[in-house]
């Protein structure tokens, strides 16, 4: 199965847009647009608390760590949401 993909709108949609691919993967369909305001999205972007706030207001189960590559790899169950290099979301 391809893993859904949508290019994101601008430069601060980087998370609802990651949000969107996870949910339609579960099979969820979701506007670009009611994500954004579900995840609080500012000028600046969006938190790791606002994409936590959106993804349990859709149905999804959410749990911030701090991971290793490595952990990542070997102990996450996949797909996940990461904040890569505190200035980007993308899904692993």
């Amino acid at each position: 199965m391809k893993f859904p993909f949508y290019k994101q709108l601008d430069t601060m949609d980087c998370g609802p847009t990651c949000l969107k691919m996870l949910a339609q993967h579960y099979g969820k369909a979701f506007s670009i647009s009611k994500l954004r305001d579900l995840s609080h999205i500012t000028k600046e972007g969006v938190s790791m608390m606002g994409i936590s706030y959106a993804a349990e207001s859709i149905g999804m189960h959410t749990q911030g760590v701090k991971a290793t590559y490595e952990q990542l790899r070997n102990d996450a169950t996949l797909p996940v949401i990461v904040h890569w290099g505190q200035n980007h979301f993308v899904v692993v």
